[in-house]
């Protein structure tokens, strides 16, 4: 019986300081900013994107907008005609979407994405997202032309990879998903790798 008793106040020793460590890292968890619900996260990082409009900017020219946005080198700065450097597009609502052009090219321009709240006032990024078989990186630039669809209630996006237009990629963008700001992907794309089939942006098959 005493052997026993030994035998439990031995194991007792051993438990406590187990359960307090326990306790311990539960508490270093809770407190690790690695453990923060990654919804939150996410929510949080969308309100990092908003900016509020200047003061003004209804008037301002495309340099107007890269001083205010702290957008320090753009290649189109000054050069070119302003309806090509500066575009808008009227999305639903009071929402609309401005293009920075920041590179001219031969046969498609690069440019920076926003939107615009006009009655909120605000400001956010977009990064338009290639699609997954595209063999392309998201990138803060988008090359290619953008416009609204035929539809009116979608974005679309051309991106090509030869002057001919017979290959390269289309993808079309929900204009809700666009509204929110940050990386957006694609609602459904199309596609030709061939630019010698003579196949152009009409008749490229869908891809993922």
């Amino acid at each position: 019986m005493r052997s026993l008793g030994l035998l439990s106040l031995f194991w007792l020793i051993l438990y406590v300081p187990a359960c307090a460590d326990t306790s311990e890292a539960s508490a270093e968890a809770e407190s690790d900013p690695g453990t923060v619900d990654a919804k939150k996260q996410q929510e949080g990082n969308r309100k990092g994107l908003v900016q509020s409009l200047p003061e003004g900017w209804e008037s301002y020219t495309h340099s107007d907008w890269l001083e205010s946005l702290d957008i320090t080198y753009c290649e189109t700065e000054d050069q070119g005609s302003e309806s090509r450097r500066k575009h808008w597009i009227a999305l639903e609502g009071h929402s609309r979407l401005l293009s920075l052009n920041c590179e001219f090219g031969a046969y498609q321009d690069a440019f920076h994405l926003f939107v615009v709240d006009v009655e909120a006032a605000t400001l956010k990024r977009v990064i338009l997202r290639p699609p997954e078989s595209a063999d392309a990186e998201p990138n803060d630039l988008a090359r290619g032309v953008v416009y609204m669809s035929e539809q009116g209630d979608r974005v679309e996006f051309v991106h090509l990879s030869a002057a001919t237009g017979a290959c390269g990629w289309r993808a079309i963008y929900s204009i809700k998903d666009i509204k929110r700001g940050g990386p957006v992907a694609p609602n459904a794309a199309f596609g030709d790798d061939d630019c010698y089939n003579g196949v152009t942006v009409e008749g490229w098959p869908e891809i993922h």
